[in-house]
């Protein structure tokens, strides 16, 4: 049993079993499995002295010795307590000094065992973890909101908390959880987007006149087609006209077809059709190769009219002749995410290191689901409201031929290479442009100011980016304004309503607030859940090694001596009757055993039952023990001729001669 205790010990098998923390349990539970252990270490003791008892009486018997070692070795067996009499009476008058020591340890082996079975197994209180569920706010949720407010975020993004934000990634939050460690799994999202050259776009970008943005009333807007390539295509792009000769600039998609969009002589309204994000550069855009665009003709692009950005805006004047063009799929890929419950933000943070990328040529993406991220994302342009940052920019919008493609390019004394022009008076801006120009009024949106601040463009003064660093910085702010737009839901002076001026077409034809229940492919709740183990106090088993050890040595001792009291020597084994079965030492075995009880002499065997039935009749011990001192005396007294007083004197009065 004890081999069994280990090994259940060592496996900890025990401490499975558990039960929740309550007064009830703390109270009743050590209680209970403490009794159950004592009853039954007391069964198993009184079933394993009971065997070994008989056992050892069943042996005894058949070996030769004096009565006395007989009735020593039969007191022992009565107890502890009589066994260390017997012991005691030993250092008297020797007669079963081994077999009362033998029967004496086996008894203190026994005590030893009804006290440290009960000790063995015990309840304890333990910290268990249990596996709780916890509803997570959701990065990636359903709502009805005005989305021209989600992109304050990125006004101040470096300058909030972003919990459920980490760069290009939205992930569910969980709630704080202060006793609880380690890493949970939460849904997010991941923005990508892939850029690539539109080598077959128009070649020189026209402007159309009164389209408009958010924030951007009566502007005139540059326009092409994505591909003319094919007399089919449907996808027409609309940017307003760039107000720095360093910078990105992002623009509006629009499907003409009629079951999508509103035709292109309407404003432009998100419709429910996938459509890529498309770019406007007036600095150089470069591969992982540092290479431009492979396009014919050059990665410039020509436009009509021409731009002239004067002091103070930039100093010296500086004239926008062409552009480079990009467009950019989204792709948002769903994954689960591994946060960390002491801080709720992704337990993986390495700074990633931006991918090598090279340039190709856009084309539609294989699957052009469209989904309430992806709608928002595709649609950023449009809904970036202006950034704040600061007022308004005049810039000079002329229409001069210009016979080669040409970067922006500063106006040292008005001398250009695409422009033949001198000046006129004193006016720093030639006159060739100023005769066919307008001034018109650009503002800044959030989300070109992010892209701008984000590359670094005037900050570090750069003449070029990267495409890799295009993707990056737009699945950021894309990410970001669709997080940011969970936790917004209001009107105000930033709604989309207020930045259109009120003859706007778009305010009387359609609610730009984006319902975006409306094409969710898979509706969303407003929580989410998530699996968090948290620290809680229960009850459990729990084995003891000390006393399981102990027990073990005192198991190993009670097996020896129960082998050393069971034995029967050779020479006795002659005699020994395994059909007679004396498994006692009582009154009735000794009476039988002595002959002198002519009831009990007259029975054939001794077995147990034969000598009760046959010992029921009446006994006085008191007058037995008188009349057997009586007769001895008066036969000892006629044998030997000692009188009355020698008698009383003498060392033996009971002893008889055989």
């Amino acid at each position: 049993m004890h081999i069994a205790l280990l090994f259940v010990y060592f496996c900890r098998y025990e401490q499975i079993i558990s039960f929740p923390l309550t007064p009830f349990s703390v109270e009743w539970y050590p209680l209970a499995v403490t009794t159950l252990m004592q009853v039954f270490g007391t069964i198993l003791l009184a079933v394993l002295v009971l065997y070994t008892q008989a056992l050892a009486f069943r042996s005894d018997l058949y070996v030769r010795q004096t009565l006395t070692a007989l009735h020593d070795k039969s007191s022992a067996w009565l107890g502890l307590g009589a066994a260390c009499g017997s012991l005691w009476d030993q250092l008297k008058l020797r007669a079963a000094m081994v077999g009362v020591v033998y029967i004496t340890a086996y008894l203190f082996g026994v005590w030893l065992l009804h006290i440290t079975i009960p000790t063995s197994l015990n309840v304890v209180p333990y910290n268990a973890t249990v596996s709780t569920i916890f509803r997570t706010v959701l990065g990636n949720t359903s709502m009805n909101a005005d989305y021209a407010s989600a992109y304050d975020i990125l006004l101040v993004y470096d300058q909030v908390p972003t919990l459920g934000l980490q760069g290009n990634m939205v992930y569910d939050v969980i709630p704080p959880v202060p006793s609880a460690s380690g890493s949970t799994t939460v849904n997010g999202s991941v923005y990508d987007v892939d850029c690539a050259a539109l080598p077959f776009a128009d070649t020189t970008i026209e402007a159309w006149q009164t389209m408009e943005r958010s924030g951007q009333p009566n502007m005139t807007w540059l326009a092409f087609n994505l591909d003319n390539s094919s007399s089919n295509t449907t996808y027409f792009a609309a940017l307003s006209i760039p107000d720095n000769a360093a910078a990105v600039f992002t623009g509006n998609v629009f499907d003409t077809e009629t079951e999508c969009n509103s035709p292109a002589s309407y404003s432009y309204i998100p419709g429910n059709c996938w459509v890529p994000i498309v770019l406007l550069s007036t600095v150089d855009i470069l591969d992982s190769t540092d290479s431009q665009a492979p396009i014919p003709g050059g990665a410039w692009r020509p436009m009509d009219p021409q731009v002239i950005v004067p002091p103070p805006i930039a100093d010296p004047a500086s004239m926008i002749t062409a552009v480079q063009l990009l467009a950019c799929n989204v792709n948002i890929m769903h994954s689960k995410v591994d946060v960390s419950i002491d801080t709720r933000t992704p337990a993986l943070t390495v700074q990633k290191l931006l991918p090598k990328t090279v340039w190709k040529n856009w084309t539609r993406p294989a699957d052009m689901t469209l989904t309430d991220q992806l709608r928002v994302a595709q649609n950023a342009p449009f809904f970036s409201p202006p950034s704040g940052h600061s007022s308004y920019r005049s810039i000079i919008v002329g229409s001069a031929n210009v016979s080669i493609a040409a970067p922006p390019v500063a106006l040292p004394g008005f001398e250009l290479e695409a422009f033949q022009v001198e000046p006129i008076d004193e006016n720093h801006v030639p006159n060739a442009i100023m005769k066919s120009s307008s001034t018109k009024i650009g503002y800044p949106s959030a989300f070109d100011v992010w892209l701008n601040e984000d590359l670094r463009i005037a900050a570090d003064n750069r003449t070029n980016v990267t495409l890799a660093e295009i993707e990056h910085s737009l699945a950021r702010a894309l990410a970001a304004t669709f997080w940011y737009g969970g936790k917004v839901n209001y009107s105000s002076s930033h709604a989309i309503r207020g930045l259109l001026m009120p003859e706007s077409p778009a305010t009387l034809i359609t609610n730009i607030t984006l319902n975006l229940t409306a094409t969710n492919t898979s509706v969303a709740e407003e929580y989410g859940e998530a699996i968090i183990m948290v620290p809680v106090q229960r009850l459990r088993l729990n084995l003891s090694l000390v006393p399981i050890v102990i027990g073990l040595v005192a198991s190993l001792a009670l097996l020896i001596l129960c082998m050393l009291v069971i034995h029967v020597p050779a020479n006795a084994r002659a005699a020994f009757d395994p059909k007679i079965v004396v498994d006692s030492g009582g009154l009735l075995q000794y009476t039988w055993l002595l002959g002198n009880e002519p009831h009990l002499a007259h029975v054939d065997s001794p077995e147990l039952d034969n000598l009760r039935a046959a010992g029921m009749f009446d006994v006085s011990m008191g007058d037995h023990v008188k009349l057997r001192l009586s007769s001895r005396a008066s036969t000892f007294v006629e044998a030997s001729g000692y009188d009355e007083y020698e008698l009383d004197s003498a060392e033996s009065p009971l002893m008889v001669k055989e």
